[in-house]
């Protein structure tokens, strides 16, 4: 007798989820930016959010990381500065949600394997690319001076801060919760469903 196949489709809860999502980063992110201070290295705990929304939901998960620091940075930005600084953002969750689908990475960490993969993909490559980006909008925008200052203070300042606050947040998260996300409806195994 053979199996039934359920297909999955996007449906309401990937919005509701998009939407949940993308107002939990928002309210983190500026409440960050309205307490915490942010120096050369900076503490950013929806970095590791980032990845986690990717690795769970997808496309849906890389769009609410966009929208969510999109409107957390205006607590400190203009829109259009909000929203050009946030591409940094759509490679922090795009760059794991890729690596956890090609490679076939289990979201709960549950081998060493995952754990390279998440280290690797979502901390380091993720990192360096938002390391890439983000700065370098800034200093378009006119917030930083000088090359040198991009190059030798903020550049090196964002990569650290990615690669310490993202372990530190996504890998307890998705060890903690991934098993009960991935039982739900809402949990997106390719992209869209």
């Amino acid at each position: 007798m053979s199996e039934l196949r359920m297909e999955r489709k996007p449906g309401t809860i990937h919005v509701v989820v998009t939407a949940v999502m993308s107002g939990l980063i928002a309210v983190i992110g500026y409440m960050t930016h309205m307490f915490l201070p942010h120096f050369v290295i900076s503490v950013w705990p929806t970095t590791g959010l980032f990845a986690v929304a990717g690795i769970w939901f997808g496309a849906w998960g890389i769009l609410a990381a966009y929208i969510g620091n999109t409107v957390s940075c205006l607590a400190a930005f203009p829109l259009t500065l909000a929203a050009a600084q946030s591409v940094s953002t759509l490679f922090q969750a795009l760059i794991p949600a890729w690596a956890f689908r090609r490679f076939k990475a289990n979201p709960s960490l549950k081998t060493s394997r995952d754990g390279y993969i998440f280290m690797i993909w979502a901390n380091i490559i993720a990192g360096f690319v938002s390391t890439l980006i983000g700065p370098t909008i800034w200093y378009f925008f006119g917030l930083v001076p000088t090359l040198d200052s991009l190059f030798f203070i903020l550049m090196p300042g964002w990569f650290i801060s990615n690669v310490v606050i993202t372990p530190l947040v996504g890998m307890p998260l998705l060890k903690a919760t991934s098993d009960a996300v991935m039982k739900s409806r809402a949990y997106v195994k390719r992209w869209l469903a």
